[in-house]
């Protein structure tokens, strides 16, 4: 893929190579983890995140090797000979070498490999193209299996036998190949009972489903796939259109891109509605702005749709942009395809009200503006952007209001009530305690509430809770302490951030404690 791309955009080359001819600037290679660790409520030293931080920062220092025609070419080689070796002799791809093979696994091998010979329009390698074959004899050989026991079973009376999503994504493997060697009789009784199944599949599915069926020649069936699957969709200005329904389920790894994917590639070879494929493409790069995909899967789908899809060619993109502060104007690199710039402004400035950004060119691109200041504690309200956190404190079952008077002893739930609007990854949470508030749990460690997994951590003023990953919606963390000292005490804010990208993040207001 990475070969592919350069052929068809020489300039993301020279991107690189420039790269590597300046040795970078401090900021280049960095991950997104430790970029801006100033504006950042917790330092990254402080999280249980440091080594994906340095992962990512290796990954990205990686990246200008791999666009290296002569490095890759002998990569791809190494590749090749490597994936011949782990298939076993009847086709199939095992988890690891040595292991019995696994139709999962090599139906996602298969998947990947048939997409790329798609996207590059040209057979596959040479030396890729018998491993294909094999593997199509493989999966052909289960699918028949499970044709089998279906037959035996409707002899039985059984009624409703659906085809699992396996034989689904061997049709769509053999629809996107359109050589495979198939058995037409068992692809066809398959295909048959997939068309008055479009109620019962999920978005992934009816999308598989309605390539499956164009290229069947059932058109018609497959543009009610396609009305059913967009009627799902929801689009916003900022976020693009995706889908915001449980029929969009979540990967292995807990993203919703491998259905958004599919969706973009039926719209591509069905409706061809460009504007939706754009909107969808603005989703996919948002979901890459928070979150971090950790696994290649995700992130060689996304390429795929990316690169696969639409006619408005993201790499091309030339424009620039233009900040204006007042008297002061700042211009994004022209010579960096990826435009990236950070600026730093104080005095005078910081009492403009108005911050004015211009963009050229098509396409998207995205910044914030951070302020920073000091402020008397009793003075600050709660504040959000894609993240929001309230707390309440409750003595026993009675939630409690500012003059609440408490007594030495008494124990408090502090209850934190976190939103997210969107899926991300590296979530921290801090909730500065008053001076008189001991914490009853002492000891730092792994906790799992209301759905939601994530690491506390009691410090002495302060108690953190770091989240990897957390999917859109409400989740509640609560902790308990006791009042261990009179008098009246100022709380400072409980805040929640993205550390990934600390844009995103709010924080409730201070509050005040009287212990009697």
């Amino acid at each position: 893929m990475a070969a592919f791309i350069v052929k068809e955009n020489p300039r993301i080359k020279q991107v690189f190579d420039s790269w590597k001819a300046q040795g970078g600037t401090k900021e280049t290679f960095m991950s997104n983890l430790q970029k801006n660790q100033e504006l950042k409520n917790i330092l990254l030293a402080e999280t249980p995140w440091l080594t994906e931080a340095t992962n990512e920062a290796e990954q990205k220092q990686r990246i200008a090797t791999l666009f290296d025609l002569n490095t890759m070419n002998s990569q791809l080689a190494v590749s090749v000979e490597k994936l011949g070796e782990l298939q076993n002799a009847d086709g199939a791809w095992s988890w690891y070498k040595g292991m019995q093979g696994s139709r999962y696994v090599t139906t996602q091998v298969m998947e990947m490999l048939v997409r790329l010979n798609a996207l590059t329009h040209q057979e596959a390698d040479s030396r890729v193209q018998p491993m294909i074959q094999k593997g199509f004899g493989y999966l052909g050989k289960q699918v028949a299996q499970e044709y089998q026991s279906m037959k035996e079973a409707e002899k039985k009376g059984a009624v409703g036998i659906r085809p699992s999503e396996q034989v689904l994504r061997y049709l769509y493997v053999c629809a996107l190949d359109g050589k495979a060697p198939v058995d037409k009789k068992v692809n066809r009784y398959f295909i048959d009972k997939l068309s008055g199944e479009g109620k019962e599949l999920t978005i992934y599915g009816k999308a598989l489903g309605a390539i499956i069926l164009q290229q069947a020649g059932k058109v018609a069936e497959a543009k009610l796939f396609m009305q059913s699957l967009m009627e799902y969709s929801v689009v916003t200005d900022e976020m693009g259109r995706y889908f915001d329904t449980p029929k969009a389920r979540y990967s292995w790894f807990s993203y919703k891109i491998p259905t958004e994917v599919a969706a973009m590639e039926a719209i591509q070879r069905i409706t061809k509605d460009t504007k939706a494929i754009d909107e969808m493409k603005r989703w996919l790069l948002k979901q890459k702005q928070t979150q971090t995909w950790e696994t290649p899967i995700a992130t060689a789908d996304a390429v795929y749709a990316l690169m696969a899809t639409g006619v408005s060619d993201l790499l091309a993109n030339t424009g620039g942009v233009e900040i204006t502060l007042g008297k002061e104007v700042i211009r994004t690199p022209a010579d960096d395809a990826i435009g990236y710039i950070k600026k730093t402004v104080s005095g005078e400035v910081m009492n403009i009200k108005k911050v004015r950004v211009d963009k050229e060119g098509a396409g998207m691109g995205w910044g914030a503006v951070y302020a920073q200041y000091l402020e008397s504690m009793d003075q600050i309200s709660g504040q959000e952007n894609g993240l929001s956190v309230s707390r309440r404190l409750y003595k026993g079952d009675e939630a409690l209001n500012e003059s609440a008077s408490l007594k030495v002893g008494d124990k408090i739930t502090v209850r934190l009530t976190v939103k997210a609007d969107r899926d991300m990854d590296f979530v921290q949470i801090k909730d500065d305690r008053a001076a008189c508030m001991e914490p009853l749990q002492a000891v730092s460690g792994f906790r799992w509430s209301n759905g939601l997994g994530y690491y506390q951590a009691t410090k002495d003023a302060s108690t953190q809770f770091f989240i990897d990953q957390m999917r859109k919606g409400t989740y509640v963390i609560e902790y308990q302490v006791y009042m261990n000292r009179t008098g009246e005490y100022q709380a400072g804010m409980a805040t929640v951030q993205s550390a990934y990208a600390p844009e995103f993040g709010g924080h409730t207001a201070g509050y005040r404690v009287i212990v009697k």
